[in-house]
């Protein structure tokens, strides 16, 4: 079983043999990590180097921890859905309004389509020009939240799409009862948190 241990820890990079040697050394049993720690004495890492690894790891966990400690509730989040949802049907009607003036139909189901199109548009451009460009909606500016990906930095253009699109799918909305960040959070690995800013 050492062995086994040995050939293992010889294929793992000096950075997994650091992390495992260091911050993760309770996940491990007892032999691995003294293995972990042979095949670091036989590469003759630099000890410079094994606490510059380490403290990487150290700073990479407590930002983990300062983000999850930043995560909004589920009740904010409603107030959000509300809140947007509000807004969406505020430009659904003007865009509406507009159309009506300049476009009139006595065909139901050519009225429909563009009810649903109008809708459509509205909704897929309010959350991708608000988010992509501010990584805000309206209800998020009134809450002081903003999206970030999950390891807290930025999410780039096509994130916020399938963030956006996802939103489309069959109970989005209460996703939230059932997993931890809903399923356009989870789909496109972003989470909303307070703004520090």
């Amino acid at each position: 079983m050492e062995n086994n241990f040995r050939e293992v820890m010889e294929s793992r990079t000096n950075e997994e043999l650091i992390k495992i040697v260091t911050i993760d050394r309770e996940n491990y049993q007892q032999m691995a990590v003294v293995a972990a720690e042979q095949e670091i004495n036989k590469r003759q890492l630099d000890t410079n180097l094994i606490e510059k690894v380490n403290q990487s790891f150290k700073i990479a966990i407590e930002e983990k921890k300062a983000i999850a400690t930043n995560l909004v509730s589920s009740w904010t989040r409603l107030l959000h859905f509300v809140i947007d949802f509000l807004a969406i049907l505020i430009i659904y009607f003007i865009i509406s309004l507009i159309i009506g003036f300049l476009y009139r139909t006595n065909d139901l189901t050519t009225a429909y389509f563009l009810g649903a199109l109008v809708f459509l548009i509205s909704f897929l451009g309010y959350y991708f020009g608000l988010e992509s460009t501010y990584q805000k909606t309206l209800a998020k500016f009134i809450t002081g939240t903003k999206v970030v990906k999950s390891d807290g930095q930025k999410p780039d253009s096509s994130e916020i799409a399938l963030r956006t699109f996802t939103r489309l799918l069959p109970f989005d909305r209460i996703s939230y009862i059932f997993t931890k960040n809903g399923f356009h959070d989870s789909f496109s690995k972003t989470i909303v948190i307070k703004d520090s800013n």
